[in-house]
């Protein structure tokens, strides 16, 4: 009996942090992309961000857009003013559950090749925001074929992993990408 109980209870004291953790993310994720509806199919998210002054649509002759919503934010508190351009990319896909949908977010933000420091201060900055949230982190640096410098941070929890890039190019301009899929349980509408 005590070995099940000292089992039992080893098994509650690992299990508890990792799932204490998991509403945190989520929460850290809603927070940084407050400008996105979580969980919602995608023509609330489309009237969502419509109603949003700071969201500006763009049509993309390339993709789908009964799947993926493309735009552009004018001010966001993650974005910072130095930054000349931004680019958001929500694409929808089925899941093998009819209730959920397989969602992909891409925010690319750029800057011009003189704020290299202000790309990398944010760069370091967004890492350190999500860091704590996640089991399992990745760091690489590649050379890309133009001879563009590519830092890659890769963070794991779960089933949810968030890709931090940096490119700094020689000669045109720096991106910061961040990047996550997830699977979102999408309520029926009666």
């Amino acid at each position: 009996m005590k070995k099940i109980s000292l089992t039992g209870f080893l098994f509650v004291a690992l299990l508890l942090p990792v799932v204490a953790q998991t509403k945190p993310l989520k929460e850290n994720l809603k927070n940084y992309f407050s400008f996105l509806p979580f969980y919602v199919d995608i023509e609330t998210m489309k009237i969502q961000l419509g109603k949003n002054a700071e969201f500006k649509f763009h049509n993309d002759p390339n993709r789908d857009a009964s799947k993926t919503i493309i735009g552009t934010l004018g001010k966001d508190k993650n974005l910072n003013p130095v930054a000349f351009t931004n680019q958001l990319i929500i694409k929808y896909s089925p899941s093998s559950n009819k209730k959920r949908k397989n969602v992909s977010v891409k925010w690319s933000i750029n800057y011009k090749l003189e704020d290299l420091p202000s790309a990398l201060f944010d760069f370091e900055k967004i890492k350190s925001n999500f860091k704590p949230y996640f089991v399992n982190s990745t760091e690489k640096k590649e050379i890309g074929q133009q001879g563009e410098q590519i830092y890659s941070t890769l963070l794991e929890r779960d089933q949810l992993v968030l890709a931090i890039r940096m490119i700094e190019y020689n000669n045109f301009i720096h991106t910061i990408s961040i990047e996550f899929q997830e699977v979102w349980k999408i309520p029926q509408v009666q």
